[in-house]
């Protein structure tokens, strides 16, 4: 199998693991490996210079890529909101004082209230911050 090949598929692995590892951080080393794909489609390098050009390639795509796809339509860096608004069941118990957990969407959120909510009840989204939703009583 031949290097550029497998710099491609590690590439597809990577950005298919987005889905799984939200947070839009993982996509651009999938960049990055496709990036040193072709590369080595034009010129065979050493294992090591291999490694440079994904890192930079990775890097690089990280720095210009994410801040534009990180921004609303008006051009302003925004916290994603995309999941504001939504309605999802609380997975843990949450309290006042510790994080629970929330399914929504396919995928299991830590979450934060101002109330108790137990495993069970529905919860609305009403912001993202992070990683981390804070969630309210429906």
């Amino acid at each position: 199998m031949s290097a550029s090949l497998i710099w491609f598929i590690v590439g597809i692995a990577m950005m298919l693991l987005e889905f799984v590892i939200p947070g839009l951080i993982v996509i651009f080393f999938g960049v990055g490996a496709w990036v040193t794909a072709l590369l080595m489609l034009i010129l065979p390098l050493p294992l090591e210079a291999q490694l440079v050009v994904f890192l930079i390639g990775s890097v690089a795509s990280l720095a210009v890529l994410r801040r534009y796809l990180k921004r609303d339509r008006k051009g302003e860096d925004t916290v994603t909101d995309s999941l504001v608004g939504l309605t999802g069941e609380i997975t843990k118990d949450i309290t006042k004082k510790k994080a629970g957990a929330i399914f929504l969407n396919g995928t299991t959120w830590r979450a934060e209230s101002d109330e108790t909510l137990v495993k069970g009840e529905k919860a609305l989204v009403t912001a993202e911050v992070g990683l981390v939703l804070r969630v309210k009583r429906v």
